[in-house]
């Protein structure tokens, strides 16, 4: 039933959702749920969430919805034309922002059905998990708690594996997915000679042993193509069977991004690291770094909460480096747009929690950071090799004392800062508690060879106007590497961050940092940024930032910088500007950047750039280059070329080849030329019939990767940038298959991915069918609604039941083809029997129409027509037929759903004439045919009911006579199997009863 329009709001401008899995009162649900986002709001859709807590909906008739919560079934009801909902006696008002319809689905706030239910909510978007909780037991929970007394099975005590429901990829060892890199370049000046380089990289992953390993070749011209070689090996542990002794990420050999501590400083260098936790940020600063592998020609930049926070970095030795990101209280979602050279757009999600107890009461957590840094495993053709051999050694250990209260400790073995040969040691004893919302920290240091003491105080929480961080950091004489900055130790440091969303501003971010050092000669520095960032539309993009910094040792170093970043697509075409302007002490632009780019069929980019700047901020020494780069994907490869040209007569040239290998099911290879294999997980799909024909055409999409994918005529598709260790729904679409009768054997598939390996999949399909009919009475104007039919396989067994609609008609879908019987009953009684229905395509009509029984045989319910006219003279009742609409006038092209001209003028000469009967009940019904899933198709009918509907209201009609239905395709005139018949069945009933 579709809420009328005048009830609810349309959702127009919503995130993409997080697909989460439901806990309900600590059980985890097997199903999962959609949750959308509008400007910090977030909307559940309400039948799902429903059916996940065990709600019983017993009526929507476009006015209100009611059904039974809870264990003593309390009613509910939700009026929508006053605005009102009620539940155990309790009324709560509701504005239209609390109920919202979100891709045909009626959606709550969460807020709101807190309020209605009397249940807490809590979403967990880290783990993808939503919290359900209530004082009373829900449905669910009764169900839940009776079939675990049955099996004589323990109840759920907090540590449930929530990644049960995902299917792991648990092979010790798999075949290596290869990329490989080549460039060579030029550079000319009039003041140089012309030179000449080249590189290449090679990155091979594999699953060794159970554990993620990546090696990395590399070499250039410079150093006479000499190899270097990175290795490392790993793995990320999810099961709580793995995790003994609470072991979460394990990664050894050249490792990189151990993160900083509080006393050691982000480095890498060869060793191990072992971490009880998944992105937790325990940096002193609170600050991340965010980098990854990044192929020439590909750009990144970096949002945080839907600000934009790092504008188009371009690859830097095959790498992107966002240094010193802020983290802020509580979850951070950062979200990466990647902008390929052969026209892709790509996104990818990082969570960091900071602030939040990382352990839980009586729980132990730690991190252990081990290794030299700028030491490698394979030191040979190393130009650049630290001559130090004193490890760093850098240990935290955290303890649940309370919900409330951690405790923590920690020791570091590091080099100096100054000299590497010089060996420090620090100790740290601290307590974080939390309290309303926020978290407030304290640390106690120690230079275990001078005896020095430092301290440390931080805060963390949500505030009125937004989430704040403050620090205070006394190093006094601790000379760690932490509180090395630029070339001196710092004494102290002082540092509050402010973000949030200015409501009176269109809800716009923004981002307020202050900081404040000492220095032992007592020289001060001051810094005050300020940042206001709006997304207009996805990839519409506004950033306006405001820095400031002063030195107390030079008066007339205060300076002071405006930057404007912009950001817009317009289908293929990108437009991206960047203008720096420097204001204090004196006023001149000192950097401006514009680029435009054309995205061509998925497989050709061309972009063209410009830069304007000077050097060393001096005014008047400005200079200007331009930039040509282009790329084409061909089967065997990709190839991408760059051009820069400068004002100094400089030219720069580059041509890169690249191309990515990867095994197939078959011990096959499949190539890949834009992307990096060894950093991601992959999936390799063939869909196939049951005897092993390829399918092709289905479009197969994986969640938080790129979507559309079709396959080939092998039935073949690759997926490729999926993130590993994350949940991953495939899902697939068979609409543009031809034959209708193929369907798969499950709706969804869940996975967990690793990096660098290809998870081959193989889906059958099975052919399905529905069984169609229609039941008829000798009384012409008999409705038959309410007949029971039920149809049996060969076996005997129950394979599907329904009920027929108002006018007779039944359809059984999703049938495997085989033969079947049929039985149709009334109040429980079986009334007839139909034999030997043999379904071997995609849709049989029974033919002739099945007679119902006569009276008194069974007793047939009087007519809602009868009960309609009652009151009715014969003249007004044939007054009332005329005005009766033909189905055929109302009819729609394919996947439409939009009334012609001359359809809506014949809805409106109707209402002239209804509103002689402001009491008639007015039935509108949407259908479609059968192409296509049930649940697009009961969208396109509710959709196509709607119009109609909304056609009448503007006329005058009165909406609580309009009742509003869609039925996809339960509802067919004729069947479906000829072009003719689908058109006919693709229209809007309107019933004037």
């Amino acid at each position: 039933m579709l809420i009328l329009p005048c009830c609810y709001l349309f959702a127009e401008s919503y995130n993409d959702p997080l697909i989460v899995t439901p806990v309900l009162q600590s059980y985890p649900q097997e199903d999962f749920i959609f949750i959308y986002e509008n400007q910090g709001d977030k909307y559940i859709p309400f039948y799902p969430f429903a059916a996940v807590v065990g709600f019983s909906v017993t009526k929507n008739d476009g006015v209100r919805i009611e059904g039974f919560a809870g264990e003593q079934r309390n009613n509910f009801f939700i009026d929508f034309q006053h605005k009102k909902a009620f539940f155990g006696g309790r009324e709560i008002p509701f504005s239209p922002n609390d109920i919202v319809r979100i891709e045909d689905q009626i959606s709550f706030k969460t807020g709101f059905l807190e309020d209605l239910f009397n249940i807490k909510t809590d979403l967990d978007e880290m783990a993808l998990l939503l919290n359900i909780n209530a004082d009373y037991k829900l449905p669910k929970t009764v169900k839940e708690e009776a079939l675990r007394k049955r099996a004589n099975t323990s109840l759920y005590q907090g540590n449930k594996d929530y990644w049960s429901d995902y299917e792991f990829d648990e092979r010790s060892w798999a075949l290596p997915v290869v990329d490989l890199s080549v460039t060579a370049g030029l550079f000319a000046a009039d003041d140089t000679d012309t030179k000449y380089s080249q590189n290449y990289g090679l990155n091979i992953a594999a699953l060794t042993a159970g554990l993620d390993s990546n090696l990395y070749l590399f070499g250039d011209s410079h150093s006479d193509f000499e190899t270097k070689a990175r290795f490392t090996t790993g793995r990320v542990f999810l099961r709580d069977e793995y995790k003994f002794p609470n072991l979460t990420v394990f990664e050894a050999g050249d490792i990189t991004g151990t993160g900083s501590s509080f006393f050691e400083s982000n480095t890498s260098g060869r060793g191990v690291t072992l971490s009880s936790f998944k992105n937790y940020v325990i940096s002193a600063d609170k600050t991340i770094t965010i980098t990854g592998i990044l192929q020439d020609g590909w750009d990144v930049e970096l949002h945080l909460n839907s600000q934009l926070l790092g504008f188009r970095q371009p690859s830097i030795g095959g790498r992107y480096v966002f240094d010193n990101v802020p983290v802020s209280y509580g979850l951070n979602v950062f979200k990466l747009v990647f902008y390929g050279p052969f026209g892709e757009i790509r996104t990818e999600e990082r969570r960091y929690y900071s602030g939040t107890s990382p352990v839980a009461k009586g729980e132990v957590g730690y991190i252990l950071n081990a290794y030299q840094p700028q030491r490698y495993l394979i030191e040979v053709n190393e130009p650049y090799v630290s001559k130090s051999d004193i490890p760093v050694v850098d240990f935290i250990g955290f303890y649940g004392l309370s919900e409330h209260l951690t405790l923590m400790g920690g020791f570091t073995n590091s080099q100096d800062a100054l000299d590497n040969l010089k060996e420090r040691r620090f100790a740290m004893a601290g307590a974080q508690l939390l309290f309303s919302g926020a978290s407030l920290q304290y640390n106690l240091s120690q230079d275990l060879q001078s005896g020095e003491i430092g301290h440390r105080a931080e805060v963390q929480g949500n505030i009125y106007i937004g989430d704040i961080f403050s620090r205070y950091e006394y190093y006094g004489d601790i000379q760690s590497p932490i509180s090395f900055v630029g070339n001196k130790y710092l004494k102290e440091l002082f540092e509050t961050r402010l973000s949030g969303i200015i409501t009176p501003l269109d809800n716009t971010p923004y981002f307020i940092n202050f900081t404040h050092t000492l220095d032992h000669q007592n020289y001060s520095e001051d810094a005050l940024n300020i940042r206001l960032s709006r997304q207009l539309f996805r990839y519409y993009n506004l950033s306006l930032e405001n820095f400031w910094q002063s030195a107390s040792y030079n008066k007339n170093t205060a300076t002071n910088d405006v930057s404007l970043l912009a950001q817009a697509n317009f289908g293929p075409f990108g437009i991206y500007t960047g203008a720096f302007y420097r204001t204090y002490p004196s006023t001149f632009l000192s950097e401006l950047n514009a680029m435009v780019d054309y995205r061509w069929d998925r497989r050709t980019y061309l972009a063209l750039q410009y830069r304007r700047g000077q050097r060393y901020y001096e005014k008047m020494n400005m200079y200007d280059v331009f930039f040509l780069t282009g790329s084409r994907m061909f089967p065997f490869g990709g190839i991408s070329v760059a051009l820069s040209t400068s004002s100094y007569n400089n030219l720069t040239a580059s041509l890169t080849y690249n191309i990515s290998f990867g095994p197939k099911a078959d011990s096959g290879i499949f190539t890949d030329t834009k992307s990096k294999l060894s950093e991601y997980g992959s999936v390799f799909v063939r869909v196939q019939e049951e005897d092993g024909t390829p399918l092709e055409n289905v479009i197969v999409s994986v969640s938080g990767a790129e979507k559309g994918f079709q396959t080939d005529k092998k039935g073949e598709a690759v997926i490729t940038y999926i993130p590993p260790y994350e949940k991953v729904v495939l899902d697939l679409d068979l609409s543009e298959v031809e034959d209708p009768s193929l369907s798969l054997l499950e709706s969804n598939y869940k996975y967990i991915l690793r990096p660098g390996t290809v998870r081959n999949i193989m889906l059958p399909m099975a052919r399905k069918g529905t069984v169609e009919g229609k039941l008829i009475h000798n009384l012409a104007d008999q409705f038959l609604s309410g007949y029971e039919i039920k149809i049996y396989n060969e076996a005997g067994a129950e394979a599907s039941f329904t009920f027929t609609d108002l006018f007779g008609f039944f359809v059984l879908d999703n049938l495997p083809f085989g033969n079947y019987s049929l039985t149709i009953a009334k109040e429980g009684r079986e009334v007839t029997r139909v034999e030997d229905i043999k379904l071997d395509t995609f849709s049989i009509y029974l033919e002739p129409h099945i007679n119902a029984p006569e009276q008194p045989y069974i007793n047939l319910p009087d007519t809602i027509v009868a009960q309609a006219q009652e009151g009715f003279s014969e003249p007004l009742a044939r007054k009332l037929d005329a005005i009766q609409f033909n189905s055929r006038d109302m009819e729609y092209q394919f996947n439409s759903c939009e009334l012609t001209e001359k359809q809506k003028n014949i809805i409106r000469e109707k209402c002239a004439a209804l509103k002689d009967f402001p009491y008639t009940k007015i039935i509108v019904t949407g259908n479609t045919d059968n192409i296509g899933s049930y649940g697009v198709n009961k969208s396109i009918s509710l959709r196509r009911a709607n119009a109609a509907a909304k056609i009448l209201i503007e006329e005058g009609l009165n909406p609580d006579t309009i009742e509003i239905m869609g039925v996809a395709y339960d509802n067919p005139v004729t069947g479906n199997l000829t072009r003719e018949g689908r058109a006919m069945n693709r229209r809007t009933d309107i019933l004037i009863l």
